[in-house]
């Protein structure tokens, strides 16, 4: 295998002498290898992924949600907190942040990756409510 130096320090790497394999493919650049090895490339993706859970609780903060919006239950210190997507992204839905809200661990597994009009109509039936007849009704 051909070595291969990892970008250095400064621009995000680690700087070490590698081999090709240690580096993802990458098409566009001449030795189709991207210039941040696996390990580094790992790192800089978490980074990426904290700073977005960071801004989303922010963006929560702002608007006052404080409690999970599938149950409208509210957070202790020790429940896990997923970030529901409204309309699911295997559905078509995006990482936009009108469409990502927090839930209960539970909550999100159980809507799984139903649609609001598939999850809201179980789960009030599931509470004894009847949600297309309550949709019907002339307020």
């Amino acid at each position: 295998m051909l070595p291969k130096r990892c970008l250095p320090p400064t621009s995000g790497g680690c700087g070490q002498q590698l081999i090709r394999g240690d580096f993802p493919r990458k098409r566009s650049v001449a030795d189709q290898r991207h210039p941040l090895c696996r390990f580094c490339q790992s790192r800089r993706d978490a980074d990426r992924y904290l700073m977005h859970r960071l801004r989303l609780a922010d963006h929560w903060e702002e608007q006052g949600i404080f409690n999970c919006h599938i149950c409208a239950g509210d957070f202790s210190e020790d429940d896990e907190i997923h970030i529901d997507h409204v309309w699911p992204r295997a559905r078509g839905g995006t990482d936009d942040v009108w469409n990502m809200y927090p839930a209960h661990a539970l909550c999100n597994m159980s809507k799984s990756d139903a649609d609001p009009w598939e999850f809201l109509p179980r789960t009030l039936a599931d509470a004894g409510l009847d949600f297309w007849a309550a949709f019907r009704a002339k307020p």
